[in-house]
């Protein structure tokens, strides 16, 4: 399994890997810190999940998450958000195959919802 990691910050990025590999074993990590890195990243490894901080990519989020699923049709995302404004909740709304998860307050779901796309891939 391949897993994308859209965040600016180093930190949160070494975390979710962590967090994953403690409970799933066999998958390759990517993670990008720009728009253009992910997008490259996206194209090239055609990622079965993807991680994506919203603010990283500002009004660029949904354009990731169209083409993480014109790469892998299976492709599932999940957004974080330091705050889901209705402004980010109806744009997420539009998307197919997504999480849209609080930064915050649901950074702990992550690993099971990473345990069920692989679980559905299978």
């Amino acid at each position: 399994m391949v897993v994308a990691i859209f965040d600016s910050s180093k930190q949160i990025i070494e975390r979710l890997v962590d967090m994953i590999a403690e409970t799933e074993k066999d998958i390759l990590f990517y993670n990008a810190s720009s728009y253009n890195s992910a997008m490259d990243i996206l194209k090239e490894y055609k990622p079965d999940a993807v991680i994506l901080d919203w603010q990283l990519c500002a009004n660029k989020g949904p354009g990731i998450v169209n083409e993480a699923g014109k790469v892998n049709d299976k492709a599932v995302v999940i957004i974080l958000a330091g705050y889901i404004d209705p402004y980010i909740k109806e744009q997420c709304e539009k998307l197919e195959n997504k999480y849209l998860l609080d930064k915050y307050y649901d950074f702990e779901k992550i690993p099971a919802i990473i345990k069920a796309i692989r679980l559905n891939n299978k």
